[in-house]
């Protein structure tokens, strides 16, 4: 027969067991998603400053068919884990938005991905952002998961600039 303290012995065990692998799977999620967004953000701040990538916001288009900003966005992940990322850019004016869109992909572990944010302006609001008196602000946010989307981080920055000068 089992006795009462022999169950109390195999659920102890069967709890720390549990309790470890969970710590371990945590762990794991974390470093993943540790090291893709500072590999992501690293080569994103290299390549910016080098002036040797496509990465940055790309402008094209005139005031008469509407501009497309764009927004390349290389994500590493060197982790152990698939992770899934979002990027989100909002496009604003005087605090008002003009115009938002957003990317996302599933990145393997070891692969590297580009995802790319296309905002479009409408020739209709073409005044309100490029006029002298315009105040244009960039918010972005980066979302990174793993896990199966259960353990995650998102890093959200709001840029405020300067009325946009209009070099196509």
């Amino acid at each position: 027969m089992i006795n009462d303290k022999t169950i109390v012995k195999t659920l102890s065990i069967v709890s720390i067991f549990a309790t470890i692998i969970v710590l371990l799977t945590y762990g794991v999620s974390s470093y993943t998603l540790g090291v893709s967004i500072s590999e992501s953000f690293q080569s994103f701040l290299i390549d910016s400053s080098s002036g040797e990538s496509s990465t940055g916001l790309q402008m094209s288009g005139d005031q008469i068919t509407g501009i497309t900003i764009a927004l390349p966005f290389t994500v590493k992940n060197p982790g152990f884990l698939e992770v899934f990322v979002t990027i989100n850019l909002r496009f604003l004016t005087n605090g008002i938005s003009i115009a938002e869109s957003s990317d996302s992909k599933r990145i393997p572990p070891g692969l590297a991905e580009e995802l790319r944010v296309d905002i479009f302006i409408p020739p209709e609001d073409f005044e309100r952002v490029f006029n002298i008196e315009a105040e244009v602000d960039f918010s972005i946010t980066f979302d990174y998961k793993t896990l199966f989307d259960m353990v995650g981080i998102a890093v959200s920055l709001q840029i405020e600039g300067e009325p946009l000068s209009m070099e196509l």
